[in-house]
């Protein structure tokens, strides 16, 4: 080829892969994640066994504390009579070992995957770009904390942006000293970093599919030529505030035809038999879809 087709062709190929290189890296961290989930299912329905005798154990002790016939300064001779006070102290530490929070996502073997993590880690920090918008800002921080460690091989972190660390994550990146432990904060911030890329908190300027969508609005006075067109081609009121209170409206409205009829929905149920409350719906887009904790 000649010099001005070959420079050509090179810069469109580096033009066409960097819009695909957040592609590769969407597909990594959910690759990752995918592996350790099902490492996690794995140990999982390897140690319901030993979970499964360790709480049956437990059970028979609280069964005797339960026991109305039993009375109070026997129940210690009463328990260690039928289990030995070392066989119950063996099944508390199984149980401690083995049972997961409610909100363990299968965290302890995501960190098992940072050594693949490492693979990639120093460009995704040094060779592309961010930018964030206003819900994008704490991640951003993290993202560029990281950039600045650069070479460093410490496992500890100094003062690492904490808004990210959510509480399922807590006890991998804080070890037992209090410090905050590099492979656990990163493997935290790659979730986090995944989840603002999909909502575009987190994006990356001239970027077709992860660019920032606001980028694509009218602008001031395009936006004032044309608002009007534009509000009746959506069928919305040109005055912001309208459209909220119509919103606040319809919400308020809805909670209360749903209220009203709750108990004689026989498609909603709640489960309060947990540490947190569940709310399961049937009969929603022909299956069931389960809500987990609900809060008020």
């Amino acid at each position: 080829m000649s010099e001005d087709k070959r420079t050509a062709i090179l810069v469109a190929f580096v033009k066409a892969f960097e819009t695909i290189a957040l592609d590769v890296l969407d597909m990594l961290i959910t690759g990752i994640a995918g592996n350790a989930k099902r490492m996690g299912q794995k140990n999982r329905l390897r140690t319901l066994k030993d979970l499964d005798k360790s709480a049956l154990t437990l059970a028979d002790v609280c069964a005797q504390i339960l026991n109305e016939e039993t009375q109070d300064d026997q129940l210690r001779d009463v328990i260690f009579t039928q289990i030995s006070k070392e066989r119950l102290e063996e099944s508390i530490a199984v149980i401690h070992d083995l049972a997961r929070p409610y909100d363990d996502k299968f965290h302890d073997e995501l960190i098992e995957q940072y050594g693949r993590v490492c693979r990639f880690l120093p460009r995704l920090l040094n060779d592309i770009t961010f930018k964030a918008a206003p819900a994008g800002e704490m991640t951003l921080s993290a993202f560029n904390y990281l950039a600045a460690l650069d070479t460093s091989l410490k496992q500890t972190l100094d003062k690492p942006p904490m808004d990210i660390i959510s509480a399922p994550w807590k006890r991998l990146i804080f070890d037992k000293d209090g410090r905050v432990t590099k492979r656990g904060y990163t493997l935290c911030f790659l979730g986090k970093l995944q989840d603002a890329l999909r909502r575009r908190d987190i994006y990356v300027e001239n970027s077709d599919r992860w660019g920032d969508p606001r980028a694509k609005l009218l602008q001031s006075t395009n936006w004032q030529a044309n608002r009007i067109q534009v509000c009746r081609s959506i069928g919305q009121p040109v005055q912001p505030q309208e459209a909220i209170t119509n919103l606040t409206h319809q919400l308020d409205a809805t909670y209360k035809q749903v209220a009203a009829n709750f108990a004689n929905n026989t498609a909603v149920k709640i489960d309060n038999s947990g540490k947190f409350p569940s709310l399961t719906i049937t009969n929603w887009m022909s299956r069931p879809a389960s809500f987990g904790s609900v809060s008020r």
